[in-house]
């Protein structure tokens, strides 16, 4: 029996007798060299939120993403304010973060970033601003 260059998988002549063993082993090289690749390529998720106007440890504001963050982008624009937050991550991390004069605390745990501040603008919450992210994984 012959096999293909790249994955090793069964290339069957007219007298070549068919197992499933062979079947099976196909099937599990071409699993594992689809998770990689998937595995691989970069996640991409975008999206707003709306501020409520709450701030502090007790009122967070928090997204969850479906995948773990590896790097956020969240950004206003109204009138003359401009917020932006442009911050890489990593898995189970709190971190303060300065920004503007400003400074926020951020949680990550999987795939849930949460952060809150010591005032609305602060935690990019101000009531009625809507809020626009990026996100990588």
């Amino acid at each position: 029996m012959n096999h293909t260059t790249n994955y090793q998988l069964s290339q069957w002549a007219k007298s070549d007798r068919i197992m499933m063993d062979d079947f099976n082993a196909d099937n599990a090289k071409i699993d594992a060299a689809l998770k990689a690749n998937a595995d691989a390529t970069p996640k991409l998720a975008f999206g707003s939120y709306k501020g409520t106007g709450t701030y502090g440890s007790k009122n967070r504001t928090a997204i969850t993403f479906p995948f773990a963050p590896k790097w956020l982008m969240i950004y206003t624009k109204s009138g003359s304010n401009y917020a932006l937050w442009n911050e890489l991550l990593t898995s189970s991390m709190t971190t303060h973060i300065n920004y503007d004069g400003r400074t926020a605390t951020l949680s990550l745990n999987g795939c849930t970033l949460s952060w809150y501040a010591d005032n609305a603008p602060s935690q990019l919450n101000t009531e009625g601003e809507t809020y626009y992210y990026i996100v990588v994984g």
